[in-house]
Order: C-alpha cells, then structure tokens, then sequence
C-alpha cells in the first residue's frame, strides 16, 4: 500500500492534480486527478467515459527507431533490450524507450509489443502515428495496462 500511495502522490504532483481520498465501509480509496489528463485510482485509468482497468500513467521519452516495420523484422523479437513495438490496426512502428518514469510502473511492464488504443484523446493517437518518422524523437505521456499490452497516448510530442 506504501508503494501505492506513493505512485499516487508522485503522478498528481507531476500532472497538476490532486490525490483524493475516501473512506467507506472502514475501507479508504486512494486516487489521483491528473489535472485533465483524467483521473487514476488503484482500479485504473479513467476520464470521459474512457476506462483502462488496471493501467498506470507513465512518462515516456525515446526515438522513433522504424516506421512500418516490428521487432520480429528488425529481427530483434528475441531480445528486444530497450525497444518496443507500437502497434494500431495495421500500421506499426518501433521506438527505443531512452527514459520511462515512473520507473516504478514501467518495470511492472511484461510485454514489448503494445495495442495502442484511443482512450479519451483519440486526437493523440491520430498525432502519434500522422507526426511519428524514423529519427524523431517522441515524449509521450499515457496509461498502459502492463499486463495486457495496451497503451492510450494522453500527450504525445514529436520532435
């Protein structure tokens, strides 16, 4: 619970929020509003009716390494190291993460192939994939959900 409060506090400091607190039944519920970002609780990632159950806000930096083309064609599937494949429909592209924060929620991360989703700015994903070429850098702000790959792109610059 300490590890959770922490991750709390720590991503409604860095978002402009606020931690919010209740108590019901002799239990309390901890969550953090992220300051229009949406809001995070231990159930998840939520705002406008979007909802990631389980999914964690990071801070992701790194550069865009291939548009097009998977770990499985760069022929790195096997041991992928910092890079990881961003996929929606049919359209793919590899990024090598150089900064993720906190690293705390990015080391609960089992997978290097995410399912990126809308989630409540469709407008970032449209930008992530319209914007995003070989050698741009990327700073990305998003919920994933570590254990079933999905990744919904809150704030996304390219640069």
């Amino acid at each position: 619970m300490k590890k959770a409060l922490f991750v709390v506090v720590w991503l409604a400091s860095v978002f402009g929020g606020h931690v919010q607190t209740s108590h019901a039944q002799g239990g309390m519920s901890l969550g953090a509003d992220l300051g229009g970002l949406g809001s995070l609780s231990m159930g998840g990632l939520t705002g406008g009716g979007a909802a990631m159950p389980s999914a964690l806000v990071v801070k992701l930096r790194g550069e865009v390494q291939c548009m097009g083309c998977t770990l499985e064609e760069m022929g790195v599937d096997q041991e992928p190291g910092d890079l990881y494949q961003l996929t929606h429909e049919k359209t793919h592209m590899v990024i090598k993460v150089t900064q993720a924060s906190p690293s705390m929620a990015w080391e609960l991360v089992e997978t290097h192939k995410f399912f990126l989703t809308p989630g409540e700015f469709p407008q970032k994903l449209e930008q992530l994939l319209s914007e995003s070429q070989a050698g741009k850098e990327l700073r990305l702000i998003g919920g994933i959900a570590p254990s079933n790959g999905y990744f919904a792109p809150l704030s996304v610059d390219v640069r």
